[in-house]
């Protein structure tokens, strides 16, 4: 399953029009929780694939927008870091180029920094100690 997503990757590194027909069958890997290696691998490489597609959407429709986003929201508040950097970078791909919501964006960074900040508290209440 990694080699079939690493081959979509290629493909859409070097010309993600092939890939587009099929960003809605991707969507549902976002929402896995990754247990293994390869899910890591496969959430990675699916949002990736993403970020390079959903740009060269034309008219996708608000409720697949808005699922996206949630999605991606979801993975940046409570996954591993390993999987938090790339739906950042696809958050922002679909944010700028796309829905245009950067009010969404700016919520789910004051709740980020606002989670950051209680954690290094709390490393710091226990240093202390």
């Amino acid at each position: 399953m990694v080699a079939c997503f690493t081959t979509m990757l290629l493909i859409a590194n070097v010309e993600p029009m092939l890939i587009l027909p099929y960003v809605k069958i991707l969507h549902p890997y976002l929402s896995r929780k990754p247990t293994t290696q390869n899910d890591v691998q496969i959430l990675t490489k699916t949002e990736k694939i993403l970020e390079l597609c959903l740009p060269l959407m034309s008219h996708p429709s608000k409720d697949f927008l808005s699922a996206l986003e949630m999605d991606l929201m979801k993975i940046i508040m409570f996954s591993h870091e390993i999987v938090v950097e790339g739906a950042i970078a696809c958050l922002g791909a679909l944010v700028n180029k796309v829905s245009k919501r950067y009010k969404l964006v700016w919520d789910i960074f004051k709740r980020y920094y606002t989670y950051v900040k209680k954690v290094s508290f709390k490393i710091q209440d226990f240093e202390t100690f």
